[in-house]
């Protein structure tokens, strides 16, 4: 039988509160007394008299508090005068949370609501703030039951026009969400800065030393006054175990920005330095690089983040690259490394000159009928090699096949071959 005073509505979708120690007048010995602090929690259920919250930081019986809830309805805050009368911990999927009592009135004294301006001190969002949050792609991304612990964990950072707040080659220690301002990003190379993004409110930059753990990959600089909101490496670690999808989302961000950029810093794979974007698809991209003692040119497929979140595919690539290193064919690409760095796995290939099958097919229109023979000819010797070792190529179509000046061809991208052979 409920024996609560007021009856609890369960809401269908938790709401967001944020709540204030500070100034709400404590309760002597309460765990927040010495330490006032400004954090949002999860409303589970409502009453007219109270709230259920949940909750990562502790409340002690008896501590009173300033409350503010997002009405989505209103699209407006409304504002309690709040305590705690009974907690509890509780276990949320593989986490630990506190549940607490909390009786609630109307608000009488005026509650800061946090300006979203770039002037003023802040240590978490307040707010208008959350607002912002709210209708960024990475809160749209994140299920609900990420968002709290989500905001509760990132810092804010200032920034003056024209400041240089990452620095290409440094240790990545963060990332961050624009919340007002403009920024762009510069390579440097050969002593020359060159733009190669300019990212405005809303966008996330430096995601890249969170996911890959690689030094910073360009300059980024201020246009205008920028707030920033940023999440440490050590946030990042501790949140993606509790919530893979924001492992997911940056490296959404990050393949995007693969995608886009064809310019980038000069990038050392063990032995190999990275110069070039060649091509991309939809598991991997290709670079041109060259082996810093032997001064040779090759090419180097690095498969893509998200990809490489997939152990099965993973391994399946590796043992693929593994194989296909140990053939000696003149009509299958040579294979001479693996490297595996970043959180992703690198193939270093022979440097091909010339063009795929598809793109000599979409010059010529029509190929006359002894060059037809011959391709055709040495795609099958290729094949009928990769046959006997045990290997099926699963996707031999033009774009796979690399003609060079000499009118010789290779088979390209055997790696695909585990992966869409396993596919349902």
């Amino acid at each position: 039988m409920d024996r609560r005073r007021h009856a609890r509505t369960p809401l269908d979708s938790p709401a967001i509160g944020l709540l204030r120690s500070e100034g709400a007048g404590y309760v002597a010995g309460t765990t927040l007394v010495d330490h006032p602090q400004t954090f949002f929690v999860d409303l589970l259920d409502r009453s007219s008299g109270g709230a259920r919250l949940k909750s990562a930081i502790e409340i002690e019986l008896g501590t009173s508090f300033q409350l503010t809830v997002f009405n989505s309805d209103s699209k407006a805050w409304d504002r309690f005068d709040g305590s705690a009368v009974w907690m509890m911990q509780a276990i949320f999927g593989n986490a630990s949370y506190f549940l607490i009592g909390a009786s609630l009135l109307p608000c009488k004294s005026q509650v800061s609501q946090g300006r979203t301006d770039i002037s003023g001190e802040k240590k978490i969002p307040f707010e208008g703030d959350y607002e912002f949050f709210r209708e960024t792609e990475l809160l749209r991304f994140l299920p609900r039951d990420a968002v709290v612990t989500m905001i509760n964990n990132v810092f804010h950072r200032k920034v003056k026009a024209g400041d240089r707040f990452i620095t290409q080659g440094e240790p990545g220690d963060a990332c961050y969400l624009i919340q007002h301002g403009t920024c762009v990003a510069r390579v440097e190379g050969a002593g020359r800065l060159k733009t190669v993004a300019r990212l405005r409110e809303g966008s996330i930059v430096g995601e890249m030393a969170l996911l890959t753990g690689e030094p910073r990959s360009a300059h980024v600089f201020a246009e205008t006054d920028m707030a920033l909101w940023g999440l440490t490496r050590a946030q990042y670690d501790s949140l993606v175990p509790q919530f893979p999808e924001l492992r997911t989302f940056l490296t959404t961000v990050l393949t995007r920005w693969f995608d886009t950029r064809k310019v980038i810093a000069e990038r050392r794979i063990g032995k190999y330095s990275l110069t070039d974007v060649l091509g991309q698809g939809a598991f991997a991209l290709v670079y041109k690089g060259r082996h810093r003692d032997l001064n040779m040119p090759v090419a180097i497929k690095m498969m893509r983040h998200d990809m490489a979140m997939e152990p099965d595919f993973v391994d399946g690539f590796r043992k693929e690259a593994q194989t296909i290193a140990g053939f000696s064919h003149e009509n299958i690409v040579k294979i001479h490394d693996i490297e595996e760095k970043y959180r992703t796995v690198f193939i270093v290939m022979e440097y091909l000159e010339g063009r795929t099958l598809r793109q000599v097919l979409d010059i010529m229109l029509r190929l006359p009928p002894k060059k037809v023979v011959k391709y055709v000819r040495q795609i099958c010797d290729g094949l009928d090699c990769a046959h006997r070792r045990g290997i099926v190529h699963m996707d031999i179509e033009p774009g796979s096949v690399f003609v060079l000046p000499d009118d010789n061809v290779r088979i390209v991208d055997f790696g695909l071959a585990f992966y869409l052979r396993h596919q349902p």
